[in-house]
């Protein structure tokens, strides 16, 4: 990739051959995105599986262990090994065909342009870019066009990925360094966003879809500022993908009057608990329920969601990092009164919301170059949560976080605004107030 990105950003390269090279970049593009993420949701969600591949697939699990004992026992060469093998393939390729688990990912093999162009509005844009040690090229893709960039790295930043770690780093361990911190935020946001913000100043859009590179997943768009101007004040929403096919499920998906379920976790004289609890007593009632910090207990949550008509979990916890892992990793779990909860564990009970929110300090984001790895929080919500996700990108303040999803919830609640532009006006009025991105830019929406 990083060949063919220096080739296309050669200013004297021959136009057909730029031509070729633009077609390649394209019809790779999907390999950039979480592919495994990608495939757990899809077996997760859509999984059929019948009785006989259900069998096939528990045959295959027991003949890896005996083909494991029995190569220790009696060595690879052993007749009964080879046979035992020859078996192992016979399933293996029996379950491919069929087995939502073992089957490749077919939606993946080539993009669908055409039908991306087709689906959104005039006012819409997909906006992709892909980041490489020495390149960072950009995709945006609206109703008539699609246009591909390639910028190759300044000396003084000509490790990109080096700049974005500054970025993580000081947001994460430094609350008393917003302004550096912006300033770190304007060299990646000239690195990662300089073509998106020339094409918003010249169109109008509402409704900016991005799809971003993944090594680099704690820099939100939110926080891009290029030439004084922020993001946030030239779109009325911005929509982070894991995937394309979003986009077109979202158009297909009918939006429905929050009814909002709350849930804390936590030791309740911990501060930051005990704020956002008070906070959320004072919102109870009916269509904004809260249920009670009195232990860890996660079954009550399904119970209240059928019975109620709740359509909107929204979960506030402190993250929990691997103890062996380096600060600016993401969460594992989140915090109990006494034990560690998986974000998995309450996902299992909420076959029936659309919108899940977490409020969590870490927010699970993982910051490394291969992001599929993560078995954190962030893999969790992203492999079992199909609809809108509202997650934090850092370890957010917890005073200017209430009030930022106070706003939030009041406007998509009582002013009937969509969960993007939502976001977008009350990050804009904190930003008007005078706060920094630590506190406002750390929040993000998602589309699954």
């Amino acid at each position: 990739m990083m060949i063919s990105t220096l080739l296309y950003g050669l200013r004297d390269a021959d136009l057909e051959i730029k031509n070729q090279i633009k077609d390649n970049i394209l019809k790779v593009a999907n390999k950039f995105l979480p592919i495994s993420i990608i495939e757990q949701k899809q077996y997760n969600n859509y999984k059929e599986i019948t009785p006989k591949l259900e069998k096939l697939h528990l045959e295959l699990q027991r003949l890896k262990e005996e083909y494991s004992a029995m190569v220790l026992k009696n060595g690879s060469n052993d007749d009964n090994v080879v046979v035992l093998a020859k078996r192992i393939v016979e399933v293996t390729e029996e379950l491919k065909k069929s087995h939502p688990y073992y089957m490749p990912l077919k939606i993946y093999s080539e993009i669908d342009w055409l039908k991306i162009q087709e689906i959104i509005d005039d006012n819409e844009i997909l906006y992709q870019f892909i980041v490489t040690s020495i390149t960072v090229t950009t995709i945006i893709v609206d109703k008539k066009d699609i246009k591909l960039n390639v910028h190759i790295a300044d000396n003084e930043y000509n490790d990109v990925y080096d700049v974005i770690k500054k970025f993580a780093e000081q947001i994460q361990l430094d609350w008393n360094s917003d302004k550096v911190s912006l300033e770190i935020s304007e060299i990646i946001s000239q690195l990662i966003a300089e073509d998106l913000f020339k094409y918003v100043s010249k169109n109008h859009i509402e409704t900016l879809y991005v799809i971003p590179d993944f090594k680099i997943n704690l820099f939100p768009m939110s926080a891009c500022n290029y030439n004084g101007e922020y993001l946030i004040d030239k779109v009325e929403s911005i929509i982070n993908l894991i995937d394309y096919n979003a986009i077109l499920q979202r158009k297909t998906k009918q939006s429905m009057k929050p009814k909002v379920l709350n849930r804390v976790f936590g030791n309740i004289q911990d501060k930051s608990i005990k704020l956002i609890s008070q906070w959320l007593n004072t919102k109870n009632r009916e269509d904004f329920k809260v249920i009670e910090n009195v232990d860890d207990s996660v079954g009550s949550i399904q119970n209240i969601i059928n019975e109620c008509g709740i359509n909107t979990l929204a979960i506030y916890a402190h993250g929990a990092k691997d103890p062996g892992s380096v600060l600016i990793e993401g969460a594992q779990t989140i915090v109990g009164k006494n034990s560690m909860i998986k974000v998995s564990d309450i996902l299992k009970y909420t076959n029936n919301i659309d919108t899940f929110i977490l409020i969590s300090c870490i927010g699970g984001t993982p910051n490394s170059e291969n992001p599929e790895v993560s078995t954190g929080t962030w893999a969790h919500m992203f492999e079992k949560m199909m609809g809108n996700i509202l997650s934090c990108k850092w370890s957010v303040p917890t005073k200017e976080t209430v009030e930022l999803v106070d706003k939030l919830f009041d406007l998509i609640m009582q002013d009937n605004k969509d969960l993007g532009s939502a976001l977008i006006i009350a990050q804009r009025a904190m930003k008007e107030n005078g706060k920094g991105i630590l506190y406002w830019a750390g929040i993000e929406y998602w589309i699954n």
